[in-house]
C-alpha cells in the first residue's frame, strides 16, 4: 500500500469518526450527518476505501 493510500484510509476513519461525534454530542443534526455521510461515501468511492 502506498503512502498516499495510507494517508487517504487514515483521513477518512478520523472524518468518519469525527461526525460521528458530533452527531452524538448533538453538535449536528441527523440530516446535516446524512450530508456528510454521502460526502464521505464519496470520498471512499474516489479513494477505493471500504465505506461500512
Amino acid at each position: 500500500m502506498r503512502l498516499e493510500e495510507v494517508e487517504s484510509r487514515m483521513e477518512f476513519a478520523c472524518l468518519k469518526a469525527e461526525v460521528k461525534d458530533m452527531l452524538r454530542d448533538q453538535v449536528i443534526s441527523l440530516s446535516e450527518a446524512d450530508n456528510c455521510y454521502r460526502i464521505l461515501q464519496k470520498f471512499a468511492v474516489k479513494h477505493e476505501i471500504e465505506f461500512k
